[in-house]
């Protein structure tokens, strides 16, 4: 046979009614010049029939394809792999045995692979740097995989530290398999190693195991199926669409890895688990469309840091049992959860025990809470006592995130359907609600779009909240709005910043963080999450706005539905609920020290648009609308240099003989009585100008206004309907109030 520099090289497997195809192609310093075709594959067969047909040397020119066809009477036992005069390993070696094909590469190369086959397991070695695996249009179908091969194994398996594209062109399909041997495998895994998902067609990913089912092994519980899964690492989206229809497991799982999304579509349904799960690793969005929408039964991303700064997020939460109640005040605490609460002055200590675990359900999660573990059983081989430092976080620049876990639970204050019961703290826990967005550590959002529907808080941080640029925030319904903390919002000085719109079941912002976080867990291993977990907040946190819009809203309804699942999809349940919560509510301090603030609050109770523990600050160039009533005598400014005037009046309302608080009419510029309608025109005028005016939407009996247009000592009309009062502005006692938080946006 004539020698001749082979470019790429064709082979057929025809070792079934099925085929599968494989192009390869690799560079001239790996297979040079002058190399026989025959010299670098050869079939051998214990089938002494067995034909290696190589098409007419003198056809293939120079650069084009040769094919490598074997006999499809060959025999089931066969062996695909480079000569041993070659100085090299050998490129692909195809081992059929008892109906597996297994497919392994071993040399850099580009390695193209069409049709359908079953059983079909691809691996590529350790330590190759330049790997592309071309599918186009091929079906894999190893649902049966773990049967006929005796153990479990991947569809796809890359070694430690290699580097592979998988380049996708047409609708690409691969299956798991449906049973395991011992632990279930992932369907692509990739250890340590760099696998790149691009091209302009499609890879379906399903994991064929059983649902909602617990896998054991010899008695002891093993994880369900990933479906792409990388032990460190990275896995990267750059193009084409990704498309995982189920996995019991996670979607996409690099644990201590990198998730890197810049293009293309990462579409994750009917996951058990997260489905974008780094652990303690990173997931960075810079692009592209991610959609978690479909049957997601935890977290929707999970990383010890998340990063958004571009593209399209889509995630939507659920719990089967949403409509369960498993907390509880007054039964056995080893069958149900429960939380109770004790106050000492500005401190309060919340204990909250952990007998059902309901799982995590938020829409993204990041970062590590300052935290002590105590295992009281524990063995020689765990720590009795571990202390985990603050770590991690959550940064969003840009893009557009949706988020909804409505369909994980419900938590709220007040609930008129029957057979639930409060907690100890009054709240209602029902099913496993959780935050749509949550930091254990730091939360940053400097741009981007953000629309909320959560269960929980809409968006939580465990240590500081900032909210700068032009960021966008609508949060439709929520039990908490905003937690952290000390949360700043805008810059110090600027006329703009960002948008911020609250709709809420209790506080629109609390300004609280939980210290002294301690876990005693009831087994040695903390997985298993049984637990009694107690926390301090105390009064040392802060709520600052610079700059921006807020504008926050406590549901005034006398009810609210929501329907839940009962047990299963198709079940459901309808709760009803009672929104009751201050509009901002500080263990702390507050700080208006510009920007534009709306706050309409509730009408009934000790709730106030503004609830501080530890003064309020008006600065001069903050605008404040706050409505409702003031149930706490707490919504007037203490301290700084803002100009406001004050509708109807605060304090509690005392009867005769009541110490406390003053009654209603006892406050300067109040009216005794006084009362408005939701729907009622209010303004502000001097003379014959109108200084400002408003539609309130709810009705309340309170009302505080402030605005740089008004000049202390002057005289002011409030009218609210048909009633009118005259009023005259003020500013607050002091001058100098509690020392305001650094603006971390300002260059020190």
């Amino acid at each position: 046979m004539k020698k001749r520099s082979i470019r790429r090289l064709m082979m057929k497997l025809l070792a079934s009614a099925m085929a599968i195809t494989l192009s390869v192609s690799y560079p001239p310093a790996v297979y040079g010049a002058d190399m026989d075709v025959e010299a670098v594959f050869s079939l051998i067969s214990e089938d002494d029939d067995a034909e290696v047909i190589s098409n007419d040397t003198e056809a293939a020119a120079d650069g084009e394809t040769a094919s490598l066809i074997a006999n499809e009477d060959y025999s089931e036992d066969s062996l695909l792999e480079g000569d041993s005069t070659t100085d090299t390993d050998s490129l692909i070696e195809n081992d059929t045995a008892a109906g597996v094909t297994k497919i392994t590469v071993s040399e850099n190369g580009v390695y193209d692979l069409s049709g359908s086959k079953e059983n079909t397991c691809i691996s590529i070695d350790k330590g190759l740097t330049d790997v592309t695996l071309n599918l186009d249009s091929i079906t894999i179908d190893d649902s049966a995989l773990c049967e006929k091969a005796g153990g479990d194994t991947p569809v796809i398996s890359i070694g430690k530290n290699s580097c592979v594209t998988i380049n996708l062109t047409g609708t690409n399909s691969i299956t798991g398999s449906s049973t395991f041997a011992e632990e279930p495998a992932p369907i692509i895994k990739a250890a340590s190693a760099t696998l790149t998902f691009k091209g302009d067609g499609t890879l379906n990913i399903t994991d064929a195991m059983p649902s909602d089912t617990e896998y054991t092994h010899d008695g002891v519980s093993v994880d369900p199926v990933d479906a792409i899964s990388a032990k460190s690492g990275t896995i990267n989206f750059a193009s084409g669409t990704v498309n995982i229809q189920k996995a019991g497991g996670s979607g996409v799982k690099a644990k201590g890895g990198t998730i890197n999304l810049t293009g293309g579509t990462l579409k994750c349904s009917n996951i058990g688990d997260d489905a974008i799960k780094a652990k303690d690793g990173a997931v960075n969005i810079s692009g592209g469309l991610v959609d978690l929408t479909k049957e997601i039964y935890g977290d929707g991303i999970q990383a010890e840091n998340v990063n958004i700064s571009a593209g399209t997020v889509n995630i939507t939460t659920v719990y089967n049992n949403a409509a369960v109640g498993y907390y509880t005040s007054g039964r056995s605490s080893t069958t149900f959860n429960t939380l109770s609460e004790g106050r000492s002055g500005n401190s309060e200590t919340k204990t909250e025990v952990i007998n059902i675990n309901t799982g995590d359900h938020s829409g993204i999660k990041a970062g590590t809470k300052s935290s002590t573990r105590i295992y009281p059983s524990a063995t020689d081989d765990h720590k009795a006592v571990e202390t985990c430092e603050a770590s991690g976080g959550l940064t969003i620049t840009g893009g557009t995130i949706n988020i909804d876990t409505t369909g994980a639970g419900l938590k709220a204050n007040s609930i008129s359907t029957s057979g639930y019961t409060a907690c100890a703290t009054g709240t209602y826990i029902i099913g496993s609600p959780d935050d749509a967005i949550k930091s254990n550590n730091s939360l940053t959002i400097s741009g981007g779009t953000i629309n909320i529907s959560a269960s929980d808080d809409g968006i939580s941080s465990a240590g500081n909240l900032t909210v700068t640029g032009n960021a966008s925030i609508n949060i439709d319904t929520c039990y908490e709005g905003m937690e952290g903390s000390e949360i700043i919002i805008g810059k110090q000085g600027e006329s703009s910043g960002p948008e911020i719109t609250i709709n809420s079941r209790d506080d629109g912002i609390n300004a609280g963080c939980k210290t002294n976080l301690t876990y005693t867990y009831t087994y040695d291993d903390n997985e298993d999450c049984y637990y009694t977990k107690t926390s301090v907040k105390g009064s040392g946190n802060s709520c600052t706005v610079y700059s921006g819009t807020v504008m926050i809203g406590i549901d005034s309804a006398s009810s609210r539905s929501v329907s839940l699942r009962d047990g299963t999809a198709s079940s459901t349940k309808t709760i009803s609920y009672k929104a009751s919560g201050d509009g901002i509510d500080c263990n702390g301090t507050l700080n208006l020290d510009g920007g534009t603030t709306y706050v309409f609050g509730q009408v009934s109770g000790d709730n106030s648009p503004l609830d501080t523990d530890n003064g309020f600050t008006l600065g001069s160039n903050a605008t404040l609308l706050g409505t409702g009533v003031d149930g706490m005598n707490e919504s007037k400014p203490g301290y700084g240099t803002g100009v406001y005037v004050v509708y109807g009046s605060t304090g509690m309302r005392g009867g005769p003989g009541q110490g406390g608080n003053p009654g209603w009419g006892s406050m300067p510029g109040g009216m005794e009585g006084a009362s408005y309608a939701a729907g009622s025109t209010f303004s502000v005028t001097n003379g014959t100008a109108t200084v400002f005016e408003y539609t309130l939407p709810y009705s309340g009996s309170f009302l505080i206004y402030s605005s740089p247009s008004l000049t202390s000592g002057s005289t002011y009309t409030m009218n609210i309907g048909s009633t009118s009062t005259t009023v005259t502005a003020t500013t607050p006692s002091q001058t100098t109030g509690p020392t305001q938080p650094t603006d971390p946006t300002q260059p020190t």
